[in-house]
């Protein structure tokens, strides 16, 4: 009887079993820093915390004209006498009278509201609120608050969180041009069989193409958050499989081998992983 033959097996009960069993003792890889343009796919690996608050202050949420409440009133006329624009500090607000603001620009402090520009007739240097519904005059109307998304110091996206183009604009709206993602994981693939065989040359019918290590290659390698770093083939044979697999793990954070692991007496991979110290988990 084969030696692999001889060692105890563990029964897994199902596939989530297995997956679990395999997660208790898998680590993480390092950290490191990349530019934000290149975070795409990757795992961030500390939480984003706001720098300042969200909005920073309060914006206006329409093109129209900010205004105290007790100037806000049907049939009004109120002189125009500022000018709000994004990108730019405040003006004052005057004590009478409305200022011109833009979607996104910051409300002056002592204004009430924005009334829409669609609900007022304008002149030059005036507004008119000809016909307005008392619903537009409220107190905080087309007005987005300072902090109302979130505070500064709370946590918006927790570690372990990948990389998305949501979550790319979280970063770049609080300053994380360079977060910190976990390190590529360094994939290995062996390829194991002597029938196996790579390129395009024509082959004896009693051989094969290899199309596990392509297969796994790009399955694995598709994802940003891992690096092919060793594709190789080894033959049946317990001292080059030995010297492919100590050389990958050398280089490599996960290894995935194919074929080997039957009851054959050419199947080589499980005592060869055994004599190296791995740990059969199932």
């Amino acid at each position: 009887m084969s030696d692999q033959l001889k060692q105890p097996r563990r029964q897994i009960a199902s596939p989530q079993e297995a997956v679990d069993a395999l997660c208790a003792r898998v680590v993480t890889v390092g950290t490191e820093r990349v530019a934000l343009a290149e975070a795409n796919g990757r795992v961030l690996a500390e939480d984003l915390v706001a720098d300042r608050p969200s909005p920073a202050t309060d914006v206006s949420a329409m093109d129209g004209f900010a205004l105290r409440l007790p100037d806000a009133r049907a049939g009004a006329e109120i002189a125009v006498r500022a000018e709000a624009l994004p990108g730019r500090a405040p003006p004052a607000m005057p004590e009478t009278g409305a200022v011109r603001i833009m979607t996104g620009a910051p409300v002056p402090p002592g204004a009430d509201l924005v009334l829409a520009r669609e609900l007022v007739d304008e002149e030059p240097e005036r507004i008119r609120l000809s016909s307005i519904d008392a619903s537009e005059l409220q107190v905080g109307r087309n007005i987005r608050r300072r902090a109302e998304n979130a505070n500064a110091g709370e946590t918006l996206v927790e570690a372990g969180t990948l990389i998305t183009g949501p979550v790319s604009g979280a970063l770049a709206t609080f300053g994380a041009s360079s977060p910190s993602v976990h390190s590529q994981v360094r994939v290995g693939v062996i390829v194991t069989g002597d029938e196996v065989a790579s390129g395009d040359a024509p082959l004896p019918d009693w051989r094969l193409r290899d199309s596990n290590g392509p297969a796994l290659c790009s399955l694995l390698g598709g994802a940003p958050w891992n690096r092919i770093v060793v594709a190789d083939r080894a033959a049946d044979d317990p001292a080059a499989l030995k010297r492919a697999i100590e050389s990958a793990v050398a280089r490599c954070d996960a290894l995935f081998l194919t074929g080997g692991v039957s009851a054959g007496d050419r199947d080589f991979v499980p005592a060869v992983l055994r004599e190296i110290g791995a740990e059969t988990v199932f």
